[in-house]
């Protein structure tokens, strides 16, 4: 019985690494996204909204590439 116990937790070890990797991958994300700074994701937001002829997005003056 012992051994059956034993061998039933080696198998699940892997599942539960495997979640807490996911977890920390996801939580990693999740903070990333938070301390981000805030203009590039405002700038971003509105981008499928600008006109692809606007001086700002061919010049790249958005960027600072002026």
């Amino acid at each position: 019985m012992i051994h059956d116990v034993i061998t039933r937790a080696a198998n699940s070890l892997w599942p539960i690494i495997s979640l807490i990797i996911f977890v920390l991958c996801f939580v990693g994300v999740l903070i990333w996204t938070y301390r981000g700074r805030k203009d590039r994701f405002v700038r971003e937001a509105a981008l499928p909204l600008d006109d692809a002829t606007s001086p700002e997005l061919l010049t790249g003056a958005d960027h600072g590439n002026e």
